[in-house]
């Protein structure tokens, strides 16, 4: 191998190595690599699949889907919520997610510790440890890539401005 492309594997063997010792393989998600979420134990990532948006959860035992609501709209800001209770023997129980406008990079929510928010490709997840999470308990923002606020508000959204 020429050494001129070493800086383009290394990352590579890195991350399969560090997927590897986590018990996860190294993402095979069908989307955009930056849409993957690292959760430790297991992946995520959000997608446009057959007029849904759909969160999709890679563990040791495969992928999954985590949720799914229809239909998806590309052009509208969505926020939709699927959230266990109980003993549910992992260490995410919540997933809010939807779609978003072109213009809006990230979001947020309010009185959560979540991983992820990123747009990619229209879609966006955040996932939570808290377990039986309900519309009432979310406050969110929709922000542009200059860190302003595109929208905000409680609960959940089939489809907003």
């Amino acid at each position: 191998m020429d050494a001129r492309h070493l800086h383009r594997v290394i990352p590579l063997a890195v991350s399969v190595l560090i997927a590897a010792c986590q018990g996860v393989e190294p993402s095979t998600l069908p989307v955009r690599p930056e849409a993957v979420i690292d959760l430790g134990s297991a992946l995520a990532a959000a997608r446009l699949s057959n007029g849904s948006v759909e969160v999709l959860v890679q563990d040791s035992s495969g992928t999954r889907s985590g949720a799914s609501a229809r239909p998806a709209r590309a052009d509208k800001n969505t926020v939709h919520l699927a959230s266990s209770g109980g003993d549910t023997g992992t260490e995410f129980n919540t997933y809010v997610y939807g779609t978003a406008v072109p213009g809006v990079s990230l979001v947020r929510l309010s009185g959560f510790d979540g991983l992820g928010g990123q747009i990619v490709d229209g879609t966006w997840v955040i996932v939570l440890r808290e377990k039986d999470v309900t519309p009432t308990d979310l406050q969110w923002e929709f922000h542009a890539p200059d860190g302003s606020v595109r929208a905000s508000g409680e609960g959940i959204q089939g489809h907003m401005p």
